[in-house]
């Protein structure tokens, strides 16, 4: 195994001092602190949502080990919601805090995406906290399903159900009544919902409108009451405005699709309003897309690591 590093030190935009993220397995403390002299934050990279087979440590995690993540053959997503995966994260934080680390780069949150659960989304949640409590920055990398959910946490929910044509019925009964709907696949149930908001008051107030419309079984759902800013510092977001077309050699790249361009950029945006500092991990040789992504970042006050070579 190479030595894993993304220098984000060079090719930030606006320019900074920037943060070093590491792969603890292959570095000294003494090494660690060798890095900070340059004046940048190292993180480590810790994965709080698999497990390689290739790691040492895989023994130890294997029994709660699930699928396999795509195009990764030595990765398998992680069952956070067990107490032993949870427990030897908090550990390997804690040694890490002692290694000299000024933080973590917490990778593959979307776990929660291919396990969209109340159990998962508050394990996800406690991991996160308890990681943040040992101390040092936190970012998460990617993560985009889980955190909108921690940012927009309240939901006005109309129905749950196994058959979707009853899910279906309900969606159509709110959209002949003016109402937004959609049906989200949650806890193994197609969970509709008329709304989704960052304040209880919100909710509520669609609540007392759908009630009134006749749509007795509306009621809020909170999956979380906090502010996110408390335990995550920053989150960085791949291919905001670029895309990765062929990994070999130095990479091809592309233009992000116009609609996964416009769902980031929302997301994003949303991540700074809660005092989330924003990072785009963007791949292109192209001076208009890197004349976009700084205009971008200008507006809502982000960085971007603009690079023309995947490997970083």
């Amino acid at each position: 195994m190479g030595r894993y590093k993304v220098s984000l030190t060079t090719k930030l935009y606006p320019p900074q001092t920037g943060m070093i993220v590491i792969e603890p397995e292959d570095y000294t403390p003494a090494e660690v602190q060798a890095l900070k002299k340059s004046g940048a934050k190292v993180l480590a990279y810790l994965s709080v949502g698999s497990a390689s087979d290739e790691r040492k440590y895989y023994g130890t995690l294997e029994p709660y080990c699930m699928e396999k993540l795509e195009d990764w053959p030595h990765e398998r997503y992680l069952d956070i919601t067990q107490a032993v995966p949870r427990k030897w994260l908090q550990n390997q934080a804690l040694a890490l805090k002692k290694m000299g680390f000024d933080g973590y780069w917490l990778d593959n949150i979307d776990v929660y995406e291919g396990h969209r659960t109340t159990a998962m989304f508050n394990a996800m949640t406690s991991v996160i906290q308890g990681i943040k409590a040992v101390g040092g920055y936190v970012m998460l990398n990617g993560g985009i399903t889980y955190l909108t959910d921690l940012i927009i946490p309240h939901k006005v929910q109309l129905g749950a159900y196994k058959d979707s044509k009853n899910a279906k019925r309900m969606e159509k009964a709110l959209k002949s009544k003016n109402f937004g709907a959609a049906t989200v696949e949650m806890d193994n149930l197609k969970k509709v919902q008329s709304g989704a908001f960052s304040k209880k008051d919100g909710a509520d107030q669609l609540v007392k409108k759908l009630h009134a419309a006749g749509f007795g079984t509306a009621k809020r759902i909170t999956l979380f009451d906090g502010k996110a800013s408390a335990f995550i510092d920053g989150v960085t977001q791949e291919e905001v405005f670029s895309l990765i077309t062929d990994y070999k050699g130095t990479g091809t790249f592309g233009k992000q699709s116009q609609d996964e361009s416009e769902r980031y950029q929302a997301h994003m945006r949303r991540l700074a309003k809660n005092g989330i500092d924003c990072y785009l991990l963007e791949y292109t040789k192209s001076n208009t897309l890197k004349l976009r992504i700084k205009a971008f970042c200008d507006t809502i006050g982000a960085t971007a690591c603009i690079s023309d070579d995947v490997d970083l």
